[in-house]
């Protein structure tokens, strides 16, 4: 049995928040293996390239959390722990060279950027923004709500999706000293609220979820400038649908063919293709989520398999993703059940 390793974070506020399991690469059977006590509310994670560190979001707390991955039959080990200059850590991501970690806080709508030190522990912060603002929105866009941070694929720049103000703002990235400045914004539709951004594997397209109006947008990256340029928008929900739902996570295939986005409310995984010579979006299938709010869900290395987390139901299933229509489809196996699990991370 050959089997792939991930990790749950979750709203645990005490105790063993975060989760490591795994996945048998040929049933898709899923297994609870440990927990790591790793602070309060480990709520996102970001893993190095290399499966040697894994970095947290300490959301209740506000700090961000360095560990190491010595044995997935063993809890991880704490490396050390950093403010996040903000209110509500929501989310982390390393660059391209893992030698820089960046943090986006919701409450407060500030980012930051730590160096990640040669043993893996987050140094101090060598950059901060506040954002300032607001958007049409008065409950949620009553002020700038960082929600995303990750570099571009050539390492140049990074990206920032603001809920609060309908902006995936731009930063020039130097990756010599973390260095952050800003380079350029792009505006989304009014009210959207930009939630998470993914890249398609060429670098070639931005996908970003837009949580407030249920929809996803498409945009074509140009690597001289840092711009992105809207190809289309298309729902997330199905036409008819009239119940209360919003978008939480979006994830790229690795073949670069398909696209996906959960919907919470509606509780189901949507599913589009990609035309990967233009980066348009087509509408293909919207998949019970087996669970009540997936928050957020991830593809094994190989695509072959989708883990989903339910917040609700504290439970985390897998799928089966068809190789042709890149469709999930509900194994029947048992799911790992864990606490208020709201992030997948292999």
């Amino acid at each position: 049995m050959a089997e792939k390793y991930f990790f749950l974070g979750s709203y645990a506020k005490t105790g063993m928040g975060l989760h490591t399991c795994a996945l048998d690469d040929k049933t898709g059977a899923i297994r609870l293996i440990c927990g790591s006590d790793v602070g309060p509310n480990p709520s996102y994670l970001a893993i190095s390239s290399d499966h040697s560190r894994l970095y947290v979001a300490n959301e209740s707390d506000g700090t961000v959390t360095g560990c190491r991955i010595s044995h997935p039959d063993e809890p991880v080990e704490v490396l050390g722990a950093q403010p996040c200059h903000g209110r509500g850590p929501c989310y982390v991501s390393l660059d391209r060279s893992r030698s820089w970690l960046f943090v986006a806080n919701y409450s407060s709508g500030s980012i930051a950027v730590y160096p990640t030190g040669p043993d893996g522990a987050p140094g101090e912060a060598v950059s901060t923004v506040q954002h300032s603002g607001s958007g049409p929105n008065p409950k949620r866009q009553e002020g700038p709500h960082a929600h995303c941070i990750v570099v571009s694929p050539d390492n140049k720049f990074v990206y920032v999706a603001d809920l609060g103000l309908d902006r995936i703002v731009a930063y020039a990235f130097d990756e010599k000293n973390g260095a952050i400045m800003p380079h350029l914004e792009t505006l989304t539709a009014p009210g959207a609220g930009p939630r998470h951004v993914a890249w398609s594997p060429d670098g070639h397209y931005l996908f970003c979820a837009m949580e407030l109006d249920s929809t996803v947008a498409a945009y074509s990256y140009t690597s001289t400038t840092g711009g992105l340029k809207l190809i289309g928008t298309v729902p997330t929900l199905p036409a008819g649908f009239a119940g209360s739902s919003s978008c939480a996570a979006i994830r790229v295939h690795p073949n670069g063919k398909f696209l996906y986005v959960s919907n919470r409310g509606h509780d189901s995984i949507a599913v589009f293709s990609i035309d990967p010579a233009i980066g348009m979006i087509e509408s293909r299938a919207h998949v019970d989520a087996a669970g009540r709010v997936p928050r957020d869900f991830n593809l094994d290395p190989n695509g072959r398999f989708m883990i989903v987390a339910h917040q609700d139901d504290d439970t985390a299933v897998a799928f089966r993703v068809s190789d042709e229509t890149g469709i999930p489809a509900r194994l029947d196996g048992d799911p790992v059940r864990v606490p208020a699990p709201v992030c997948v991370v292999f």
